[in-house]
Order: structure tokens, then sequence, then C-alpha cells
């Protein structure tokens, strides 16, 4: 923590991966948060409630995206707990890391991940960047498909991680979507243009 503090007076800006508690007053970024239970058969559900503590605050990502992406349900939880999307890359080509201490990096070729880097930010960057201030006062599940996530300025997002089309409060939420509300702007926003 001597350190830490040692570090933060001096202007630099501070960044952890995992970070425990005691670096949360010292830090601006926090890297692979878990955004996911230890899934053991005793826990029912995942809850954001780190990320619930530290929207607003803190930012935060979770693992990279890379290291074993399963595609639209990993996007709508990127939405769902309010995380930046987060990759590990680099600008040589995959099998420079084969038969290495390293080969535990797989298809981490920047080039690979290109598109998704930029369809991953044009989606989200919409959502999560207005909220970047805002706390995270409330997530509802509202059943196995369905999630609602309230935020301090009254925005509002329902996500619906089933494969079908869904009907909530009024509206349609097609499959693997979601829908944001912004309260005090009075506009909804959709998810993809499907």
């Amino acid at each position: 923590q001597e350190i830490l503090e040692a570090y933060q007076a001096a202007g630099y800006h501070l960044a952890a991966q995992y970070g425990n508690q005691y670096v949360l007053p010292y830090v601006e970024v926090l890297s692979e948060v878990p955004l996911s239970s230890s899934r053991y058969q005793i826990i029912d559900e995942s809850i954001p409630f780190i990320q619930m503590v530290l929207h607003g605050s803190i930012a935060y990502a979770g693992t990279p995206i890379n290291k074993d992406y399963q595609g639209r349900a990993d996007l709508l939880q990127l939405i769902e707990y309010g995380a930046s999307p987060a990759y590990r890359l680099m600008a040589a080509d995959n099998s420079v890391l084969k038969d290495s201490q390293y080969n535990r990096f797989y298809s981490i070729q920047y080039t690979d991940w290109r598109e998704n880097i930029l369809e991953v930010y044009e989606e989200i960057n919409p959502v999560l960047g207005p909220l970047q201030g805002e706390s995270m006062i409330e997530h509802e599940i509202i059943d196995h498909a369905l999630r609602r996530v309230t935020y301090s300025d009254g925005t509002q997002i329902i996500l619906n991680y089933s494969d079908e089309a869904v009907s909530y409060d009024g509206e349609t939420i097609p499959a693997l979507d979601y829908r944001v509300t912004t309260s005090l702007l009075g506009k909804e926003q959709g998810g993809s243009d499907e």
C-alpha cells in the first residue's frame, strides 16, 4: 500500500491485474475482473457484485476476449456487467509462441482480431461509454434468459440471452440482444440491427 500510495502521489496513473481490495484506492483501471462465478454446482446464478461496487469509480475489464471467445453471449455479458472489452494481442504471427513458455497464449495475433475489436467497440461504446461515471444501482435476474441493469442516471439495459425473441414490459427484445432505455433523454436504443 505504501508503494502504491507513493506512485499515486508522484502522479502516476495506476492499473492492476486482478487487484485485491487494498489496491482499490490507488488504481484507475482493473483488468481480468471475474465476469462469472466459480460455477460450482452450489451456485445458482452469477451476479455482478464487484461490478456494482466499482462501476462509476474504477474502470474494469474481464479476461481478454480472445482467450475463450463465445460470440454474442460474451458481448452481452460485457454489456450486462458494464465491463470494457479487453484483448491480449501481439503483432507477430501466433506461431512464434509455439514450443515456448508462452504457448498458453494462442490466437493473439492482432490481424486475426482487428475486425472483431472494431465490431465490439462500435457496439459497446455507444451503450457503456455514456455510463462510465454512473453507478450500477440494480441488477435483476428476471428469468433464466432475461436480465435488467439500472444505472444511477436512470438508464436501464434489458438483455435477452435466449435464442428466441422475448416480450417484456411491452416490448419485444430479439434473440441474443438487448434494449437500452435512457429515462433522462426518453430515448430507446437497441442492440444489433437484425
